[in-house]
């Protein structure tokens, strides 16, 4: 580490204000912070400038977007289009002789996270503030350096953007087969023979959740049981929580263990008419419908089911303050009741594809895992990038590390 040196914030990094206004420009990619995930450097989804009135930031490809209203939630993303975004992100770029991956790298960082909290003015709404930031010094490598430590980092975010595609892949191919079953050439005045039409509780059991006291501590510290929030519910299979309760609160409290397989529904919230399915038994909260599995129906009808009918979930959505869908409005949804000889063909060929993005999935989790904890390594000079010889055998090394025993 003896060719690193100290430089200020602001020698390394520029922010850039460069405003846009909606009436007077076409139509652009719009990313505001609701749509940039917490902690995992990706986006949930994406907006359009069309969709909001006040004024924006401009941003290029390889931009950096740093979001500033509670840094703590680590909102950084690395667009690769261009388009504008919230007044409440920075958009960030290196200046000459840095890179900027490196930078991208480096703002995502725990360490700049911390301080950029620690300069943030505001308590209920804190937003970091530049001004704060600009004159820290902080010890980086050359540049040769600097693009070798980001070649490591993003490695693992090209795996994890490519197993993102191939589940992309697996969720086109799960459609197409449950269309090829239960869409395509099914007319639904002339039924196949053993079919009809029904509602969903003639299929399936459904009950809630709940939230134990907050006010309660053991309730929560040291949980050891899974507990689903509808905010959670955007990613089609829930393999953790942000949460966990105690066995305590579970018997204290309206939240019931849901078996492995449950396909929960968020009733109402930003999420409402979202849904997934538990690779896990779990409990959830009182947002939450949560559709038991069973032998006959498989999850992996209704689960599809769901997700093809979404909007006529949500269309069924009442109040006006906000939009909600009762347990029991779930419950009478009709849909074509199969016979149970084709919903097990079906469930025989898409389970295997479910299989496959879960195991997508989970290998996401370790890889971001060992993205995070290569991170300060390398950005401290604790690992010295000119001491590797392999950098995948440095990555499969600690993936090996990340896997259950």
């Amino acid at each position: 580490m003896s060719d690193w040196e100290k430089y200020k914030f602001s020698e390394f990094a520029e922010i850039i204000k460069d405003g846009f206004h909606p009436s007077s420009n076409g139509e652009l990619f719009y990313i505001g912070l609701e749509h940039i995930e917490q902690q995992t450097l990706r986006l949930y989804s994406i907006g359009k400038s069309s969709e909001v009135t006040s004024n924006k930031f401009r941003f290029k490809k390889g931009d950096i977007l740093f979001g500033k209203l509670r840094p703590y939630f680590r909102k950084v993303y690395r667009p690769k289009f261009s388009g504008v975004c919230s007044t409440d992100i920075w958009v960030i770029r290196a200046r000459k002789e840095f890179d900027q991956s490196f930078l991208f790298y480096f703002l995502a960082s725990e360490e700049f996270i911390s301080l950029s909290n620690q300069s943030s003015n505001g308590t209920r709404m804190p937003r970091a503030d530049w001004n704060n930031l600009k004159n820290i010094q902080f010890l980086l490598p050359d540049f040769p350096t600097q693009i070798r430590i980001a070649s490591i980092l993003s490695s693992l975010d090209d795996k994890i953007e490519l197993n993102r595609r191939m589940n992309h892949t697996l969720e086109q191919m799960a459609q197409a087969l449950f269309n090829h079953y239960f869409v395509d050439n099914i007319d639904p005045d002339n039924l196949p023979e053993g079919w009809r039409w029904g509602k969903l509780n003639e299929m399936y059991k459904t009950t809630s959740g709940g939230t134990p006291s907050r006010t309660k501590m053991d309730y929560y510290n040291d949980g050891n049981i899974f507990w689903v929030k509808s905010k959670e519910l955007n990613n089609g299979f829930i393999l953790d929580t942000e949460e966990k309760i105690t066995i305590v609160a579970l018997n204290n409290s309206s939240a019931k263990i849901l078996p492995k397989h449950s396909v929960l529904v968020a009733m109402y919230g930003a999420t409402v008419g979202e849904i997934a399915t538990l690779s896990m038994d779990a409990t959830c909260n009182q947002a939450i419908c949560a559709i038991l599995p069973n032998d006959n129906y498989p999850y992996t009808f209704i689960f599809q089911f769901l997700k093809e009918n979404k909007q006529q979930l949500i269309n069924r959505a009442s109040g006006s303050a906000q939009q909600n869908i009762s347990q029991i409005v779930i419950q009478n949804l009709e849909l074509v009741v199969p016979s149970i000889s084709v919903v097990s063909k079906f469930h025989q060929e898409v389970n295997s594809l479910f299989l496959q993005i879960e195991n997508n999935l989970k290998e996401n989790n370790s890889l971001s895992q060992i993205r995070d904890t290569l991170l300060p390594k390398l950005m401290s000079g604790e690992i010295d990038v000119d001491k590797i010889i392999d950098e995948e055998e440095l990555i499969e090394n600690e993936l090996a590390d990340c896997k259950p025993a």
